[in-house]
């Protein structure tokens, strides 16, 4: 006869399957709520602090959320030798051209659901120049080949300027607004702003 005070050893394998799935399912919902709450591990910029964007007038009356995190070019350098992929923006917000792109990015990186690595290359207030940039070198180590040569010869970076990388390779760039904008003061046409968006799709693609 068995004791009644101890269980059956199909009961307790039972007992333990069943354990077993509750274990699993805790897992399933703790990922979810990590990669919910962008604590996610995979994203590269997930430790980075969040920007700053309002001195961006071109963000002026942009109700959504804004996806710029705040990167050195030694945070860069670190990036791109792990072999990250991300989408890196150089730019400052008194630059009239940035200001017409921004929102445009925002909402294209808010579709492909990922951050935007933010260059400020006027966060110092004695830096006049992109050139001033600190660690302006390891720019140029990266994305010279990228970059138009100034009247000196050497290479210049104009902004705003965009770098889709995978893998720590450059794979798509960006550079200014679009065709066809002769000034940073006119208004997008309604083609104008669909080629737009249709590149920056096309750019935050080819970094997945």
């Amino acid at each position: 006869m068995i004791n009644k005070t101890h269980e059956s050893k199909p009961h307790q394998l039972k007992k333990l399957h069943a354990l077993l799935i509750v274990c699993a399912l805790l897992c399933l919902i703790l990922a979810s709520c990590s990669s919910k709450d962008g604590s996610n591990a995979g994203d590269p910029l997930s430790k980075f602090q969040v920007s700053d964007m309002g001195g961006y007038n071109g963000l002026s009356g942009y109700d959504k959320e804004t996806v710029f995190v705040d990167v050195t070019m030694d945070d860069v350098d670190q990036l791109m030798k792990s072999g990250a992929s991300f989408v890196l923006y150089a730019g400052f917000d008194n630059c009239p051209w940035c200001n017409v792109l921004i929102p445009y990015l925002n909402d294209a990186a808010l579709e492909a659901g990922t951050k935007i690595a933010y260059v400020d290359t006027r966060r110092d207030p004695s830096w006049q120049s992109n050139l001033d940039l600190e660690g302006y070198d390891i720019f140029v180590e990266y994305f010279g080949e990228y970059l138009d040569m100034d009247t000196e010869g050497k290479p210049h970076l104009y902004v705003p300027d965009v770098y889709f990388i995978k893998d720590g390779q450059v794979v798509d760039r960006h550079e200014g607004v679009t065709p066809g904008l002769d000034s940073p003061s006119d208004a997008l046409t309604e083609d104008m702003k669909k080629d737009l968006m249709a590149v920056l799709k096309e750019g935050f693609d080819s970094c997945k």
